[in-house]
């Protein structure tokens, strides 16, 4: 996928030079690994809305900090402890009525890529067709 190799030397060039650029969109999230599995839930979140609208990929292992003139991204790489945690998000959403629903068709497998010294985890995910719309955390 082009876009996803040009985003990731993007952010390689950005954290060598410790700069900041807005490459976060509708369809790309970029996050750091969770220490535990209670602190998922903003992943969960971009997950929930790129299930709902036009799907999206989340990077894993890479952490935004700062503010202002120096906001900057951290390269903390892939964590194998969190790879449990991907494995149950497809079971993690409900439908309207609260009934949990099996969404494993929705993620294409996870890639663990080379990236600087270490890996980053890309989760893709696709959009919900129009008659399982929406889902719910």
């Amino acid at each position: 996928m082009k876009i996803l190799t040009q985003t990731l030397q993007k952010l390689s060039d950005l954290i060598r030079q410790n700069r900041f650029e807005e490459l976060e969109t509708e369809g790309l999230e970029i996050k750091p690994v969770p220490a535990s599995g209670g602190d998922w839930q903003e992943r969960h979140k971009s997950i929930n809305a790129f299930l709902n609208t036009r799907g999206g990929i989340l990077i894993l292992g890479i952490k935004e900090e700062g503010t202002g003139p120096n906001r900057r991204y951290i390269f903390q790489g892939w964590k194998e402890h969190a790879e449990p945690n991907l494995k149950e998000i497809p079971t993690l959403f409900t439908d309207r009525k609260g009934t949990v629903q099996n969404l494993a068709d929705c993620f294409p497998p996870m890639q663990l890529l080379p990236f600087m010294d270490g890996k980053v985890a890309v989760v893709y995910v696709d959009e919900l067709a129009a008659d399982r719309r929406f889902v719910f955390l």
